[in-house]
């Protein structure tokens, strides 16, 4: 009761009016898009027990394009708070912008998140923790 369902193209949001919080975030439908026309170096990164989500998306990408090139899944020290596509190589932007609108409109930022660690790849997707 008093709660409100927001729904996008391929995101619901379910936002709490009286706390003015938003209280879940469901993505679906969500893939990779068909892939750059240059191979693409991409970090996945992920907090809390996100470790399936990140490996699914590799599969996904590797499935999608052979210019997706995956250098790493790993657990990150830094602290997400929603999910997000890094730019790390700033000529490769319009790329992640393509990739983040075929994730369902996951924002592209420029700054990574404190304490990220540096990474040779040219953007790095970040998984926030789900409870």
């Amino acid at each position: 009761v008093g709660d409100k369902l927001i729904a996008y193209k391929q995101l619901l949001v379910l936002y709490d009016m009286k706390a003015n919080k938003i209280k879940n975030i469901q993505t679906f439908g969500t893939k990779p898009p068909p892939g750059p026309a240059k191979t693409l170096t991409v970090a996945l990164r992920y907090n809390g027990n996100e470790e399936a989500r990140a490996k699914d998306l590799k599969t996904q990408m590797e499935a999608a394009s052979p210019n997706y090139k995956i250098v790493e899944v790993t657990k990150s020290k830094a602290t997400y708070p929603l999910d997000v596509i890094y730019v790390v190589n700033p000529a490769r932007q319009a790329d992640a912008i393509a990739l983040g609108q075929g994730l369902g409109g996951s924002p592209v930022v420029t700054e990574s998140a404190p304490g990220e660690t540096p990474t040779d790849a040219d953007i790095i997707i970040a998984f926030r923790d789900i409870p």
